[in-house]
């Protein structure tokens, strides 16, 4: 053989297992696509031959591919199409859960409810006046029939609006008067039952009891006494002041009651008012009424009311025995006090008191200048050297009839 029939062989051959590398790339690649969804065909391409090839021409292919195209895959999965999936397991459907109706049946067989009136309140139980399927949280409200009329015609009368607004006027507090009322029953859903709603009517009527009659209590005959001893009202006036009647003061009654009213009038045919006199005089008469109380009855009593004037007897009068409280200036407060005077009051119980002690009696004390009006008295304690009056406020007690009373008072200074 020369040497250009050796070199063209040699080409030949390199051309030829060149040719069975690209036919086994392409069965490799072919495959893997092809069972893209499946186990993909593992293939192994050498270049290294076989003990079986050793005596077989280059080109010729080993094993059973030898009969084969060159671009069939071996494996099953070529007779699938490459896009179809794979089998994938399925679970089995779930049944279809169905809801049971929930229902309300009313006691007795009825199709209403009714009470009849005791006083209190009469709600509707359950257990008691009705029962259900199940027992889901149960809603009991209460309208009364003109409520329920209302809501009824701002509904469009499908049921779940009329339901709606009706629990929405609906209240928790149970009727006790006799009449016709609505109730709304709600159950919610649960347990394998639906939520439920609806209004029943609940009438309750009047009591066929007759009421236990009261028996009247028999109550004592009430009294008005004067405390001063004496069979009419006798007190004290400046003139200036109402003289009014207090009762545990000038008065007391048999009853507990409160509700006292006092009226005053002139001797004659006058009307009878609540203004208390103020002027001296045996003329005034009085009225009193005491309201009935749990154990006394009422009572309107009738007496005479005698105003004594103020007379220098019940002034205060002065223990120096002079015209004037007088003291000397210091630079400090000169208050005027109980121990600068001596008081004889009139006595409820008749007649002008002795001198009293300090500790019989409370007195207010309030200061002007001489020069000064009525309108400038104050508890203000003078000071300074000059010329003053004292205006002296002693208050009714149950055992001296008070009064206002005035007293020159000078501070002079220090010779």
């Amino acid at each position: 053989m020369n040497a250009g029939t050796k070199i063209a062989t040699y080409i030949l051959s390199i051309v030829l297992a060149l040719s069975i590398i690209a036919s086994g790339i392409y069965v490799l690649v072919r495959s893997s696509v092809t069972d893209k969804n499946s186990n993909p065909v593992e293939a192994t391409i050498t270049d290294t031959p076989t003990d079986t090839q050793a005596d077989k021409p280059a080109d010729t292919p080993t094993g059973t591919q030898a009969d084969k195209p060159a671009d069939t895959p071996t494996d099953t999965p070529a007779d699938k199409p490459a896009d179809e999936p794979a089998d994938e397991p399925t679970d089995d459907p779930k049944p279809e859960v169905v809801l049971q109706a929930n229902e309300v049946t009313i006691s007795g067989g009825k199709d209403l409810f009714e009470k009849e009136h005791t006083g209190e309140e009469l709600p509707i139980v359950l257990g008691e006046d009705f029962s259900v399927k199940m027992n889901n949280d149960v809603t009991i409200l209460y309208l009364t029939e003109d409520k329920f009329i209302e809501v009824r015609d701002s509904s469009n009368l499908h049921h779940y609006d009329l339901m709606a607004k009706v629990s929405a006027a609906g209240v928790e507090t149970a009727p006790k008067a006799s009449g016709v009322y609505f109730v709304y029953i709600g159950i919610a859903s649960g347990n394998g039952f639906k939520n439920f709603e609806d209004v029943y009517s609940y009438k309750i009527s009047a009591s066929t009891v007759a009421p236990t009659p009261i028996q009247p209590v028999e109550k004592k005959e009430n009294s008005i006494t004067i405390l001063s001893g004496k069979d009419y009202f006798e007190k004290v006036s400046n003139g200036a002041k109402a003289v009014s009647l207090i009762k545990g003061i000038d008065f007391k009654t048999a009853s507990d009651s409160d509700v006292v009213s006092v009226y005053y009038k002139l001797a004659g045919n006058k009307p009878y008012t609540t203004v208390a006199p103020t002027e001296n005089g045996n003329y005034y008469k009085v009225k009193i009424e005491v309201k009935e109380s749990n154990e006394y009855k009422a009572l309107t009593a009738y007496f005479d009311f005698k105003v004594v004037k103020l007379t220098e007897a019940t002034l205060p009068s002065l223990k120096n025995m002079s015209a004037k409280v007088t003291k000397t200036y210091t630079g400090e407060p000169l208050a005027i006090t109980k121990d600068d005077l001596t008081f004889k009051l009139y006595s409820v119980s008749g007649g002008f008191s002795e001198a009293l002690e300090n500790d019989e009696y409370t007195a207010e004390f309030e200061y002007k200048k001489s020069e000064k009006s009525d309108d400038y008295y104050a508890s203000y304690v003078p000071t300074e050297a000059g010329k003053y009056v004292v205006r002296i406020t002693v208050p009714t007690t149950e055992k001296f009839q008070g009064g206002i009373f005035t007293i020159n008072y000078e501070i002079v200074n220090a010779a």
